[in-house]
């Protein structure tokens, strides 16, 4: 089969090259879009608990789905004088003409958590009524309408990180193309010994690339793909093209030094290209396990993977044959002073040796890939923080200021709905939430609780039940506005502060322990907030993993014995695989 793809790829060669130049152009406008269509987060759906507290906060609650974090400082200034917060009011002012804001919670309202230890730094926290996943194309429009004051201001928040993600992912991915094409080229030269050798591999990746990228684009309009697959678009279709073409390319200069262009052609996709068939198959398998994953971040990776490597196999088969029966004899044009061509006494030796002396070679190998993957035993998955960006981004500045300035757990607090079936503030359950909030505080690393029973230490219970005992008319203004905020008829939510960042274990196991509280009849609780998405995602991964790496294993295993007719040889490939990654893996976390 591949040998007459072979023959019809030489025959055809000019109108095979010809179709992938008219594909490249076709493919320019829907590129230049691609950033536009993708989405961030993804790192969650429905089905988790903290997807179901955070739906409820927006039905029951009327909360916004998406908020931005607006820093203030100065050196001068407490938040507490009357000139601060004058300046506030009007950096903030521009933002009510925009009709996705909702009104800031200030921290001179009823959120005194907001104001720094010394006072010299508040923050705001400003609703944004937008889809999570495109709350980054709010951002610029909401800071250009953030008004300059004396104040140092920082914007920070989910929206901000994310627009600086993609924004970041953007620049980083033309940095890399730019350095990526020219060193693969300087390298490639140096390996064939011929700058025209050197050139067809970057020029089928660049295809590939091109093609891609217009492809996801495409793809993108009709489901949700992540951000974080545009690096993985280019990066692997240039990787993949590249080491596919390698193959193609060295068995066509061995077999053209006895062969006719047209028969080395042909003899060249009729034995590497099953090769390179069978090699982008068993990628495609293991990208493929991605797409059974819930989470859209991994399926967009799973999908963008299996588009890589389906039109880097295309190129490979039908572009790369096309242009070496162009280039023919010339593909040795240009020969550089120095290459590694020719160097096939160092490598036949070895090859050799190692032959000779498979247990030398074997152990102190496998140790070496136990040593490096030993790390990974104790890997800890989480989620990524504004900590990954350059120093010198507005959101990574806001967080590194509010870490410093706050408790890390005010950066994103844990958040417990209670739900009744009754009036959520009659005298029953304001004693269930009561007793609740007072064991939540007795837990290790809990710093305080936000609810409608901690709004000052000095009240009682009986006091409690006494100002919300008709809730249309609460006596003090404070508690009123903290039940309008927090409270439906039939839910309300605690804010838990601790004294760790949402990413750390240690919040996690207070997560834990509060989901495993029990609640009196009638009332059910649950769980939400940053540390518990972190560990209702990894726990998702964690569960849904054994499934992908069996369908991965069976798949792999069964295409490389349909290639190779042996029982052993897939065995082992799958091995030396497994003992591969896990210390690549172990070595980026040793």
């Amino acid at each position: 089969m591949f040998q007459r793809l072979g023959v019809w790829v030489y025959r055809l060669r000019f109108w095979v090259i010809a179709a992938w130049l008219v594909a490249a152009v076709l493919s320019v406008p829907a590129l230049l879009q691609v950033a536009d269509v993708l989405k961030v987060g993804g790192f969650s759906h429905e089905g988790l608990e903290a997807a179901q507290v955070r739906a409820t906060l927006e039905e029951e609650l009327n909360a916004p789905p998406v908020t931005v974090v607006i820093n203030f400082h100065s050196d001068i200034l407490t938040a507490d004088d009357p000139a601060f917060e004058r300046q506030v009011r009007e950096a903030l002012s521009g933002l009510e003409r925009m009709p996705e804001v909702v009104k800031p919670i200030g921290y001179h309202t009823y959120a005194p958590t907001q104001v720094s230890r010394d006072k010299h730094t508040a923050f705001e926290v400003i609703g944004l009524r937008v889809n999570p996943e495109e709350s980054q194309d709010f951002m610029p429009e909401l800071e250009q309408r953030l008004k300059p004051t004396d104040l140092e201001m920082h914007v920070g928040g989910a929206p901000a990180f994310y627009a600086d993600i993609e924004r970041t992912s953007q620049s980083d991915l033309q940095r890399a193309e730019l350095i990526a094409f020219p060193v693969a080229l300087l390298v490639l030269v140096f390996v064939f010994g011929s700058v025209v050798g050197a050139a067809i591999p970057v020029a089928v990746g660049g295809f590939s690339v091109v093609v891609v990228l217009a492809l996801v684009s495409l793809i993108g309009r009709v489901t949700d793909l992540s951000i974080f697959a545009l690096n993985v678009a280019t990066m692997l279709g240039l990787g993949l093209a590249v080491d596919y073409a390698l193959f193609l390319t060295s068995r066509f200069r061995e077999e053209l030094e006895t062969r006719p262009v047209g028969d080395a052609v042909e003899q060249t996709v009729g034995r590497a290209g099953r090769a390179v068939f069978f090699s982008g198959l068993t990628v495609l398998i293991g990208l493929g396990g991605l797409v059974t994953f819930e989470f859209m971040f991994l399926r967009s990776i799973g999908i963008v993977g299996a588009i890589v490597v389906f039109v880097s196999l295309l190129a490979a088969l039908t572009l790369l044959p096309a242009i070496l029966g162009v280039v023919g004899h010339r593909i040795d044009t240009f020969r550089p002073p120095l290459s590694l061509r020719g160097t096939g006494s160092f490598w036949a030796p070895l090859a050799r040796w190692v032959m000779a002396h498979p247990l030398r070679t074997l152990v102190p190998t496998l140790l070496l890939l136990l040593l490096l993957g030993l790390p990974f035993a104790n890997v800890r998955l989480s989620s990524p923080d504004p900590s990954i960006l350059p120093e010198g981004l507005d959101s990574r500045v806001a967080f590194d200021q509010l870490k410093r300035e706050f408790s890390p757990g005010n950066l994103a607090p844990i958040l417990v709905t209670v739900r009744s079936h009754g009036p959520i503030t009659s005298p029953n359950n304001l004693e269930a939430l009561y007793a609740l909030s007072r064991e939540v505080r007795r837990q290790p690393g809990v710093v305080g609780v936000a609810s409608i029973v901690d709004l000052d230490s000095r009240l009682t219970l009986d006091q409690y039940k006494l100002m919300y005992r008709n809730r249309d008319d609460v006596p003090d203004l404070y508690a009123e506005a903290a039940l309008l905020a927090s409270t439906s008829e039939h839910v309300t939510v605690m804010q838990v502060n601790t004294t760790y960042i949402w990413n750390d274990p240690r919040s996690g196991e207070i997560v834990e322990r509060l989901r495993a509280t029990a609640m009196p009849g009638g009332l059910s609780l649950q769980v939400g907030g940053g540390t518990a998405e972190v560990n209702d995602v990894v726990s998702e991964m964690y569960g849904e993993f054994p499934r992908a790496l069996i369908l991965i294993v069976l798949a792999t295993y069964l295409v490389l014995f349909a290639m190779l007719g042996s029982v052993l040889l897939p065995l082992k490939a799958i091995l030396m695989n497994t003992l591969s990654i896990l210390a690549s893996y172990g070595a980026l976390v040793w």
